[in-house]
């Protein structure tokens, strides 16, 4: 099990993005496992897509994953600039067919506060935004927004 520290606000692991009917593995677009140590990157496992890590972010050690055993890792997010970046988020064009997608997301949190942790960038896009996490805002509530940011259209929001 992770035990906060004050140096980290929270770890995650891992990150999945599918469409929507997510029913077989042919549906699944990306996968950040984190179970690998890459330094500064991030290499999603299904197609290879590129994350940087920005401002600190970090992997945790092997067993500091959601499981805790084996080679078992997590990424660990400290201050609200900390994120896995994605240059290319072209990846995610695939999901303009069918307006919809799947995320699969697991988090552990020692405090709630503005935090953006995913962010893929689409060039065409307004402020860039292709699919971005903000988990949780400061008011509690887990937004994830695509193809710009931060209307009803585009913007899937809950308070758990």
């Amino acid at each position: 099990m992770i035990k906060s520290s004050s140096s980290f606000a929270y770890w995650v692991a891992p990150l999945l993005l599918s469409l929507a009917s997510a029913g077989s593995a042919g549906d699944l677009i990306a996968w950040w496992n984190f179970d690998k140590d890459g330094g500064a990157l991030s290499i999603d496992v299904q197609a290879g897509n590129v994350g940087l890590l920005l401002s600190g972010a970090q992997y945790t050690a092997p067993g500091g994953g959601r499981t805790g055993t084996g080679a078992d890792r997590g990424m660990q997010f400290g201050n609200n600039r900390q994120r896995l970046h994605v240059a290319d988020g072209s990846f995610l064009n695939v999901l303009g067919s069918t307006n919809a997608v799947t995320v699969s997301f697991w988090q552990n949190l020692s405090e709630v506060r503005d935090q953006y942790t995913f962010f893929a960038v689409s060039a065409s896009s307004l402020r860039h935004v292709g699919l971005q996490n903000q988990s949780p805002w400061s008011n509690g509530e887990i937004y994830w927004d695509t193809a710009g940011c931060c209307d009803s259209s585009n913007r899937i929001n809950s308070n758990p």
